[in-house]
């Protein structure tokens, strides 16, 4: 699990999300597999990737542009 931890901390995430993720990793015994849970919290803002913002829409996830950022703004009381 420290090679997923790494990796995670590794990345480009925002720090915040990065340490949200990697304290919440729950690994499952099913069978003779290990699979892990990944519990992923909203944070209190939008967070960028890569200096882009994106929404999940159905089962896809798709870039944020021009005034749809106000609206994902609105998303997040302050």
């Amino acid at each position: 699990m420290k090679f997923i931890t790494t990796k995670i901390m590794s990345s480009e995430l925002d720090q915040d999300l990065k340490v949200s993720i990697a304290t919440q990793i729950i690994p499952i015994t099913y069978g003779n597999n290990t699979i892990l849970m990944f519990v992923i919290n909203s944070l209190e803002r939008p967070v960028y990737y890569k200096e882009k913002l994106y929404i999940r829409s159905g089962n896809s996830t798709v870039e944020v542009n021009g005034s749809k950022v106000a609206s994902v703004f609105a998303l997040f009381p302050s």
